[in-house]
């Protein structure tokens, strides 16, 4: 058997112009030219390998926009568990339990009350040194019982001396905030958590491994995968000025949610549909972590029985069936998300600095006015969802035709004082 290698010509980027402007029948080519309102980003619906992006550094390599991974793209399943003012210790260790078995490797608590937290029951049998867990404190009590509880378990890799500083760029997005509010959000309240740990004697290797960065997840596929990249380009430019020790520091570990801005109680099924998308992307970005919320963990009819096995399953297929989890940076080489990598990057690094040289987000003014900003953003968004420029199927464009009944409830405030975006309200 033998076989022939076949070499197609090449094609400039002038022949594929005239090509395009052959099809558009008189058109102007200015036609393909697009402008994201919500992101402010423009852009050709077209593009060629002559727009391809500066060379991108190979997954693993510095400055990590190709992803920190480099044997598989492998993530942290994590299921939310919920303590609210009626929970239970054993109830809850129960289902933790039962969440693990069906395929979580991860569990990513979220306290929602004052009460105190018996550490040792809740998470009794669960393997701390092969299972990550994440802890959102409803209070500094609690905050502390959970360091003393990794503290005195053997099976922790956590220590008292290294808890982890999280910057919750997540709560802006549900906020409403844009790719690039979100991302100067997080290189703000990341280099304000960097130089506090070095004021306090950390040297700069030491206080990069103990922050973590959240991150929310919308329902733009291409751009939310160029969202990651472009963190990671940013944050390890900015390490990079602090000159660590070693190359690894440079890196950011990022955890992505997926959030309720752009979720409708009205149509339940199709939330599946968009948190599988909302997944793809974050998993093409190279995330570490995924937490998928049940689409109603703030209804009135909250069932995660069904809902966190369904969000859950959606990373088992994409993991076991769909294979993402075996190839790093599928996105690499793609003209349009390196474009947009690199608009994000260069946007949100140009915002960041001109925040900075402001005084950071510790100067009143600046914090108010980019508060301002991601409120102007969520009233744009609600804007172009009344008028149908934007369109989300049972929100604003074929409604369900079966009754829901479930009622939002419970919402937790956003950014800065500001109330989460749910566009499912709005109309």
């Amino acid at each position: 058997m033998s076989t022939e290698t076949i070499s197609f010509p090449g094609t400039s980027k002038e022949e594929w112009i005239a090509i395009l402007t052959k099809e558009l029948k008189g058109a102007p080519l200015e036609t393909l030219q697009k402008h994201d309102e919500i992101e402010g980003i423009s852009f050709n619906s077209y593009m060629h390998q002559s727009d391809g992006s500066k060379a991108f550094s190979d997954p693993g390599l510095s400055p990590y926009v190709r992803g920190v991974k480099r044997e598989s793209n492998e993530w942290v399943i994590s299921a939310p568990v919920y303590l609210r003012n009626e929970f239970s210790e054993k109830e809850c260790n129960k289902y933790i339990l039962d969440q693990l078995m069906k395929g979580s490797t991860g569990i990513y608590i979220i306290s929602e009350t004052d009460k105190n937290i018996d550490f040792s029951v809740l998470l009794n049998e669960v393997v701390l040194e092969f299972i990550y867990t994440s802890f959102e404190p409803g209070t500094k009590a609690q905050s502390d019982a959970f360091i003393t509880f990794l503290g005195n378990n053997p099976g922790t890799l956590v220590s008292t001396e290294n808890d982890t500083i999280v910057v919750n760029a997540y709560a802006a997005q549900q906020s409403g905030a844009n790719a690039v509010q979100e991302l100067t959000v997080a290189l703000c309240e990341g280099h304000e958590a960097l130089v506090k740990q070095l004021d306090a004697g950390k040297s700069i290797d030491e206080a990069c491994k103990n922050i973590q960065f959240n991150f929310g997840v919308g329902t733009k596929y291409l751009l939310e995968t160029a969202k990651f990249r472009a963190f990671r380009w940013c944050w390890s430019t900015l390490v990079g000025a602090y000159k660590p020790e070693h190359e690894c520091s440079r890196s950011a570990r990022i955890v992505a949610k997926t959030g309720f801005t752009h979720l409708s109680l009205k149509d339940p099924y199709t939330n599946l549909l968009r948190q599988t998308t909302q997944a793809m992307s974050a998993i093409n970005g190279g995330v570490d972590e995924l937490v998928l919320q049940p689409y109603d963990a703030y209804s009135t009819q909250f069932n995660p029985t069904f809902t966190q096995r369904m969000a859950t399953n959606i990373s088992l297929l994409l993991q076991e069936e769909s294979f993402f989890s075996q190839v790093n940076d599928v996105a690499g080489g793609s003209y349009a998300i390196d474009f947009f990598t690199n608009e994000l990057a260069q946007q949100s690094w140009k915002k960041f600095k001109h925040v900075e040289e402001l005084g950071g987000l510790q100067n009143v003014k600046t914090l108010s006015d980019l508060t301002v900003e991601i409120k102007a953003t969520a009233d744009l968004r609600k804007e172009r969802l009344i008028e149908k420029k934007d369109k989300l199927i049972g929100v604003n464009i074929f409604p369900n035709p079966q009754t829901e009944t479930a009622e939002w409830t419970m919402i937790p405030t956003g950014w800065n004082g500001l109330p989460t975006l749910l566009l499912d309200t709005v109309l």
